[in-house]
């Protein structure tokens, strides 16, 4: 049975931090550009790709890009392989593509980066799965403490992270 805080965190509308996989939840679609490449004798077109996501707290997604070394950048250009895409919001890269932010009509926050070569994967991981897993921690853990609840945090084998909530008034 869920603790009274989970259930709490749950009722904010923290549950799909618990039970959504990003890999399988999330919904893709590409936005091509202009832009070709020649790679091995192949052609292929270089594209952003959008994924719509449950980011709505900006505070939190700072938090989980200092914790991976990236910059969150307001009202700029997110960088492509010969394209850019304006963004409410950009996570700053350290490879040449970075990932835009837009805002939806419903608060949330759709992500949009340049797929070319895996650049984004391999500092965020597979669908932005590392960066939503520690939005996610840093989301929790920042409704827990508005409770009053103390914040135990560890990182399992394979790279989970479980939060231990306890104490406080709900």
């Amino acid at each position: 049975m869920a603790s009274p805080a989970l259930l709490s965190l749950v009722n904010a509308g923290l549950a799909r931090f618990f039970t959504t996989n990003p890999q399988r939840q999330s919904s893709a679609k590409s936005h091509a550009c202009r832009c070709i490449h020649a790679k091995k004798g192949k052609v292929t077109m270089s594209h952003f790709v959008s994924i719509t996501t449950q980011i709505k707290d900006i505070d939190a997604l700072r938090e989980a890009c200092t914790e991976l070394g990236l910059q969150l950048l307001q009202n700029t250009e997110a960088r492509g392989i010969g394209t850019q895409q304006r963004g409410e919001y950009v996570i700053r890269l350290k490879g040449p593509c970075d990932i835009a932010l837009n805002r939806g009509g419903d608060g949330a926050y759709t992500l949009s980066a340049d797929a070319w070569e895996n650049h984004v994967e391999n500092e965020v991981g597979p669908n932005y799965g590392r960066l939503l897993q520690l939005y996610a921690v840093h989301k929790t853990t920042r409704e827990a403490r508005k409770r009053g609840l103390a914040v135990q945090r560890s990182t399992m084998k394979g790279g989970a992270i479980k939060l231990t909530l306890a104490g406080g008034s709900l």
